[in-house]
């Protein structure tokens, strides 16, 4: 008796790990806008929220396409409005980190923040790269939109693409 309780015991650990390998992110999306501070980097917290709750194999990162050096964490603004949003501080780690070619040829989907402000840097910085992943987005920096405004708008773009990605 003991023995096919172990045995159960074993095979549903096995089960258990089989499931949390599935589990583990395995596409990248990354969120680009200028100092990878304040909108890059909430969005990067707020999806990688919203994909560990749903379970989803997404992982975002973040980049910036002018990083000012010595720029540390993330932007209060961005922290109060994922803090209001109940997104826990620990979504995000790293400091600010610029944009290479390399980032946007490993990423599944690209999300450029602000099409007007960062398509010339990108034309700019990657000429002639041209990329199938590379969606470009309106979001504004602060302060031509208003924090809340950018964040929550951020946020529901956010969802309508996880409930994309999990199709």
């Amino acid at each position: 008796m003991l023995k096919a309780i172990l045995v159960v015991l074993i095979v549903s650990c096995s089960a258990c790990n089989a499931s949390a390998e599935v589990q583990k992110p395995n596409k990248k999306i990354l969120f680009v806008c200028t100092g990878n501070y304040y909108r890059s980097r909430f969005a990067e917290s707020y999806f990688n929220w919203k994909a560990g709750n749903s379970a989803l194999p997404w992982q975002a990162v973040s980049r910036g396409l002018r990083v000012e050096t010595g720029r540390k964490g993330i932007s209060e603004l961005a922290h109060q409005e994922l803090t209001i949003m109940g997104v826990p501080d620990s979504q995000t780690v790293s400091d600010p980190q610029q944009l290479t070619r390399q980032d946007l040829l490993t990423s599944d989907y690209v999300v450029i923040l602000d099409e007007e402000e960062h398509r010339p840097m990108m034309e700019r910085q990657f000429p002639g790269m041209a990329l199938n992943n590379l969606h470009y987005w309106h979001i504004h920096d602060h302060p031509y939109m208003q924090a809340h405004e950018a964040c929550s708008t951020m946020a529901v773009k956010i969802d309508s693409l996880l409930t994309k990605l999990q199709k």
